[in-house]
C-alpha cells in the first residue's frame, strides 16, 4: 500500500472529524440522554489538541487517523445492523447530514457492509480498525437469516486475528 502524504493524512483527519461533530450535533438532538452521558464522560476532544497530544506522546498521524476511523466505523455499524434502534439511528444520522452538508453520508462514508465483505473475500483482518469494525457488527449480522454466513465468515477471522494470525 503506498503511503499517504501528510496532505492527505490530515485531509481524512479533518472529514472524520467534521462527520463525527455532525454525529454528535444529531445525537445531542436526536437522544439527548445518551448524548448527556457520553459528553460527561469525555465528549468530542478539540481536533487540533487532540492530534497535537498524540503527536507529542510518539503517535504517528496514521495511528491517530486509525483512531478516528475508528471512532467512525462505530456509527457506522449501525448500517449494518437491523435492530429496529439501529434503523432509525441510520435514517435519522442520514437525513441531518444530508441536511448539513448537502451530500449523502452513504457516498462520502460507505455502508461497513462492503468494507466487511471485502474483509471475508481478503480472508484477514489487517489492523485494529478492522476488527474493532468486525467485532462492533458481528454478532447483529449473524442474528439476522440474510447475512448470518457472513457473520460466521467474520467470527472466523475474529478468531485468527485474536490468535494471532
Amino acid at each position: 500500500m503506498a503511503r499517504r502524504t501528510t496532505e492527505a493524512l490530515w485531509a481524512e483527519i479533518d472529514r472524520c472529524d467534521a462527520f463525527l461533530r455532525i454525529a454528535e450535533d444529531f445525537a445531542k438532538v436526536f437522544f439527548p440522554g445518551e448524548a448527556a452521558l457520553r459528553e460527561a464522560e469525555e465528549g468530542l476532544p478539540d481536533k487540533d489538541a487532540f492530534v497535537a497530544s498524540g503527536l507529542r506522546n510518539g503517535a504517528t498521524l496514521s495511528q491517530i487517523l486509525s483512531g478516528y476511523e475508528q471512532a467512525v466505523n462505530d456509527h457506522m455499524a449501525a448500517f449494518a445492523m437491523t435492530a429496529p434502534d439501529a434503523v432509525a439511528y441510520a435514517t435519522g444520522l442520514r437525513a441531518y447530514y444530508r441536511e448539513r452538508t448537502g451530500r449523502e453520508l452513504l457516498s462520502d462514508f460507505p455502508p461497513p457492509t462492503r468494507k466487511l465483505k471485502a474483509i471475508v473475500k481478503r480472508g484477514k483482518i489487517r489492523n485494529d480498525t478492522e476488527f474493532y469494525l468486525v467485532k462492533e457488527c458481528v454478532d447483529d449480522l449473524e442474528d439476522d437469516a440474510k447475512t448470518e454466513a457472513l457473520g460466521r465468515d467474520l467470527r472466523e477471522l475474529l478468531g485468527a486475528y485474536e490468535a494471532g494470525g
